[in-house]
Parts: C-alpha cells; structure tokens; sequence
C-alpha cells in the first residue's frame, strides 16, 4: 500500500504520518529529512535539492514496495508533478494508493505551530509563514480525488479517519 501525504508545512504531516505508519505497518519516508541530508552532504542550497529528496523517496518507496512493504510518503506536494510521480509509482508497482491532504483552516493556529516547531533539521530551514501562500495556492488547484483532513483534529481522530479510507467497512 502506498498512502502519500500533502499539505502545507506546519499542518501536521509528519505525525500524522508516524501515527499513520504505526498503525497500518508501514515505513515512513519524509522528504525533509533526505533533503537535509543531502544538503548536510554538500549538495548546494536550492530547488535541486528538493528535487533530488523526492527523486530518492521515490527510489526508496519503490524498493520498499517490492519487497511487499507499505510505504507512508510525508511531503507537502504542492507541485503537480510531484503529485505526477506517485501516481508513477503506483501504475510501476502496482501498489494500492490513498492519498491524504490535512489542512489547517485556522491561519493563527497554522502560523503558531509552524513557528513553534522550531529549527528541526540540521541544514535545512524551515519555511517561513510569508512563504505559504504560493504554496496553498498550489494545493488549492490541486483538482484529483484525495481524502482531506481537518488537521485541528487530534492525531487519533486523523488517523481513525484514514483507517476509515484504506480499509473500508465490509459488507
């Protein structure tokens, strides 16, 4: 299985989908950590390095698939072809695919946890509020089916949500 995450920084993600993860065993693989550590590795600061992360989760989740592992993929995905490379890698693998956005609808609550996440990378900064905007836009665009999550929901509320879309209820 193949469930890939969008939404802005800051909504929740990446607990989201640890919690996720847990409970349908399945590996997590964030962008933001491969694109510090390519950056940590010397790679120039820049839109590459953010490329070159979700090229190597892809690369990643692929091996993962084939050894029959389900795979939770944490990045904002705001960019279509982006969105455009898993569904690459769902037709390649073959893998059942559920996608979810959490949004934050409240911008004081968005804005406050992400500036009271602090610097959780060692190389790669974190985004800043003015920066968002072009980002939701994005997202806004954004026309395919997906499951949308309120992520001022508790974690568990999240979670049972998604367990809710990845294993329907049995006639």
């Amino acid at each position: 299985m193949l469930i890939v995450l969008a939404g802005l920084p800051g909504v929740g993600k990446s607990t989201f989908a640890a919690a996720l993860a847990a409970r349908v065993d399945a590996v997590v693989l964030a962008v933001d950590l491969v694109e510090d550590a390519l950056l940590a590795a010397g790679l120039p600061a820049g839109s590459t390095t953010g490329v070159a992360a979700y090229g190597v989760v892809e690369r990643v989740a692929e091996a993962q698939l084939a050894v029959g592992r389900s795979v939770v993929v944490d990045a904002v995905n705001d960019d279509p072809r982006a969105r455009e490379q898993w569904i690459g890698l769902a037709e390649r693998s073959g893998a059942e695919t559920h996608w979810f956005e959490l949004r934050l609808a409240d911008p004081d609550r968005h804005r406050a946890r992400l500036e009271g996440r602090g610097q959780r990378f060692t190389r790669l900064p974190e985004p800043g509020w003015d920066t968002l905007a072009r980002r939701a836009d994005a997202l806004d665009g954004w026309a395919a089916e997906r499951t949308v999550l309120d992520a001022a929901e508790p974690v568990e509320a999240l979670v049972a949500a998604a367990l809710g879309a990845v294993r329907p209820p049995r006639p």
